[in-house]
């Protein structure tokens, strides 16, 4: 019996331990996310203008994969008009 209960704690600790990890890793995954889309706003409006910022923040919300938000990033360079960039961005989007 002791044995048993020596071996439920290591494993309810293991356990306690993995979960706390993958809540560190979560939140500071979360925490780049709104530092790029940051930028991506202050990018925007730099290079539009603020109203095309403001669109942009409504999009960049619902998207979270890095890779998405490395994109968007990228159009802001290539595109000549904020309309071209928010056409973009809409495409991606996903529907609902």
């Amino acid at each position: 019996r002791e044995r048993v209960d020596e071996w439920y704690e290591e494993v309810r600790l293991e356990g306690l331990e993995e979960g706390l990890e993958k809540g560190l890793e979560q939140g500071l995954e979360r925490g780049r996310a709104e530092e790029r889309r940051r930028l991506l706003r202050r990018l925007a409006a730099h290079k539009f203008d603020a109203g095309t910022a403001a669109r942009l923040s409504e999009r960049l919300d619902a998207l979270t994969a890095p890779d998405q938000l490395e994109t968007i990033g990228e159009w802001i360079i290539e595109c000549d008009t904020g309309d071209d960039l928010l056409e973009r961005t809409r495409r991606m989007l996903p529907r609902i």
